[in-house]
């Protein structure tokens, strides 16, 4: 379901696309990325004019000024300190750039396939 289709006001209107699963911690809270040149609300910088912000703690700068990509994430995925420092360590995790792009794909049925066999890709570059 959109968060339109959730809280069904007119400030939500322009949101229509489907909220996304953003991990097992805090499913009830809302998150949100999206791409602005810049953003008056609190939020955290992931790259370049990508953004990660805690709803509703942004969602007025979000509704009054809305961003041409957004998408919505209920819950996280966290670790304990050191947690996944151990796990990158023991190779539990395929590791490739970010892409902002990618953060919006509309099709996503192929994500996952597709993001581990560029995460191997780079893996095989970096043993030669």
């Amino acid at each position: 379901r959109s968060l339109a289709e959730m809280l069904p006001s007119e400030r939500f209107k322009p949101f229509k696309e489907p909220i996304f699963f953003g991990g097992p911690v805090a499913p009830q809270g809302l998150f949100a990325v999206f791409q602005a040149d810049k953003f008056s609300g609190a939020a955290v910088t992931m790259l370049p004019g990508l953004y990660l912000a805690v709803v509703p703690d942004s969602i007025d700068a979000l509704l009054n000024n809305p961003p041409p990509k957004i998408r919505f994430f209920a819950g996280y995925s966290g670790w304990a300190p050191g947690q996944l420092r151990g796990e990158l360590d023991r190779g539990d995790w395929l590791v490739t750039e970010a892409e902002a792009d990618t953060v919006f794909l509309k099709d996503t049925s192929r994500l996952w396939q597709d993001m581990v066999r560029r995460a191997r890709a780079v893996r095989a570059d970096a043993g030669r």
